[in-house]
């Protein structure tokens, strides 16, 4: 299985971080386009609404 996670920089360009199944980073992708921006923007979005404070963690 291949992931990858993104930075997004500014509103304007996505880094997308490819690593391989077993976790080694595979390289970098970039991304401009405008819907792309949007989409990971909001996805940015959508879990940072639901997220934990740092403040608030506690592991288990």
């Amino acid at each position: 299985m291949t992931c990858n996670d993104y930075w997004l920089l500014e509103g304007e360009r996505v880094q997308f971080n490819h690593f391989t199944g077993d976790g080694d980073w595979a390289g970098v992708e970039w991304g401009e386009e405008p819907d792309v921006v949007k989409l990971c923007a909001a996805a940015f979005d959508a879990v940072w609404a639901v997220g934990t404070d740092h403040g608030d963690y506690t592991p288990t």
